[in-house]
C-alpha cells in the first residue's frame, strides 16, 4: 500500500487539469453525466481522489489524526461515499464544490467521533 502522499503525486501527474481547477472538474462531470463519456469519468474519478486526498493530507498536518493509519482510512471513506452518493448531484457545475462539502463532512464526523471515544475514556 502507498502512503496518501505518494498515491496523490502518482494522480496528479497523470491529472489533465490542476486539482485547483475546479472548473475544469465540473466539466468532466458534466460530460460524463451528460454523454457518459469514458475518459472524462476516468477525470472526475482522478480528480475527485486527487481533491479528497490533498484535503485529508492538509488535515494530518495539523496533528488531526489519532494514529498514522486514519488518514489513509478517511481518505477511502471520503471517497468511498462520493462515488456511492454522486449520482445525486443536482447541479453538475457545482460537483467541485459537492465534493469539498462531503470532504469537509467526512473530516468533521470522524473528528466528533474521535472526541467522544475520548471523552467516554
Amino acid at each position: 500500500m502507498t502512503d496518501p502522499s505518494s498515491r496523490l503525486r502518482t494522480v496528479l501527474d497523470r491529472l489533465p487539469f490542476s486539482v485547483d481547477d475546479t472548473d475544469a472538474a465540473n466539466q468532466a462531470f458534466r460530460r460524463w453525466t451528460d454523454q457518459q463519456d469514458p475518459k472524462a469519468e476516468r477525470h472526475v474519478g482522478m480528480w475527485t481522489d486527487c481533491y479528497v486526498c490533498r484535503y485529508v493530507l492538509a488535515k494530518s498536518a495539523g496533528g488531526n489524526f489519532e494514529s498514522v493509519a486514519a488518514p489513509e482510512e478517511l481518505i477511502t471513506r471520503a471517497y468511498e461515499k462520493i462515488q456511492k452518493i454522486r449520482d445525486g448531484v443536482r447541479d453538475p457545475s457545482r460537483y467541485a464544490n459537492w465534493v469539498s462539502v462531503v470532504s469537509k463532512n467526512t473530516f468533521l464526523n470522524h473528528t466528533r467521533r474521535d472526541r467522544a471515544a475520548d471523552s467516554i475514556d
